[in-house]
């Protein structure tokens, strides 16, 4: 593997990291008794992040629309 290819790959890796972490995240607060309308707001939130930041990595790679 190419360090290009290696340097790639260690973006997605990373990428997909912070994904998980927000599961992680968005399954806690859904756990959580508290209330559930700010709970959806805060995993609203969390997920519209996560998706313009992917989007934003992949425009960065050449590989969105």
């Amino acid at each position: 593997m190419t360090r290009k290819e290696q340097a790639a790959f260690k973006r997605l890796d990373k990428r997909r990291d912070r994904l998980f972490a927000a599961l992680c995240t968005i399954h806690t607060w859904l756990a959580l008794p508290e209330d559930r309308e700010d709970t959806l707001y805060h995993v609203a939130k969390l997920c519209t992040e996560r998706i313009e930041e992917e989007r934003a990595a992949m425009a960065k790679e050449g590989g969105a629309k």
